[in-house]
């Protein structure tokens, strides 16, 4: 089986050590727009310009110029780092915090030669501690924390 990627954060496994890969596309998929998504511009060793630096963006205050602001970074971002990831809207949700953060979903298929994925859902959010998770958001969903947040990987029907 071909490895794609590394998974983070990383954990030590009996086969591969620490470094244990993504396997499938879809992993690989999520895991890089998880990683470019939560990388701050200026972050990453030898490539400054890698990197939406949502963490920061999830706690400002929503207006319609930070929102087209983050549209514009997710789409070029995806372009050109994660060319077989094809992305397909972004969504944002207000928290129950009179607008003081948000929610950002980001819908997205894998593009592989002539085949296209079923529609894939990564959802950003402030934490529980921060504010509330996308209401749409079932109960029971697996989540990913993160330093001020958390990442909801949510199945499209």
């Amino acid at each position: 089986m071909s490895r794609l990627s590394i998974k983070t954060p990383l954990s030590y496994d009996d086969v591969y050590g620490p470094y244990t890969p993504c396997e499938k596309m879809k992993e690989a998929a999520y895991q890089n727009l998880k990683t470019l998504a939560l990388t701050n511009p200026g972050e990453r060793i030898w490539d400054s310009n890698f990197g939406i630096g949502l963490r920061k963006r999830l706690f400002e205050h929503d207006t319609e110029p930070l929102r087209s602001s983050i549209k514009m970074a997710i789409a070029n971002q995806i372009a050109t780092y994660i060319p077989f990831v094809q992305l397909i809207e972004t969504v944002f949700s207000p928290q129950s915090d009179a607008n003081q953060t948000l929610s950002i979903s980001i819908v997205y298929a894998i593009v592989t030669g002539a085949y296209t994925s079923e529609k894939q859902r990564i959802v950003f959010s402030p934490g529980p501690d921060e504010g509330v998770i996308d209401p749409g958001v079932e109960p029971g969903i697996p989540t990913v924390p993160f330093p001020g947040g958390v990442v909801i990987v949510v199945p499209m029907a």
